[in-house]
């Protein structure tokens, strides 16, 4: 799988099958947007991210609509657009 220049959201990016597609993402060369309610678990879960610059983390409650809306406005603007989404939550 080949994922360079792919700007990817994982929801429930703290979870293990989270933190684990992620990690595949980052290692396939995509920018990974790593959703969930704790900030402090993302973190977690992102220092277990070799090379995980190309990762991020974001709190979002995906069932807060005006929390969701705010969260894809970021990030198309910053990347522009978004390739992947992973609803893992």
């Amino acid at each position: 799988m080949k994922l360079a220049n792919k700007v990817a959201i994982i929801t429930g990016a703290s979870s293990d099958i989270g933190t684990d597609i992620s990690k595949r993402f980052v290692e396939e060369g995509a920018t990974v947007m790593m959703l969930g309610r704790n900030l402090k678990s993302l973190d977690r879960s992102r220092s277990l991210i070799k090379n995980n610059n190309s990762a991020i983390t974001m709190s979002c409650d995906i069932n807060n609509q005006s929390q969701v809306q705010s969260v894809m406005e970021q990030i198309v603007e910053k990347y522009g657009r978004i390739d992947i989404l992973v609803n893992n939550a």
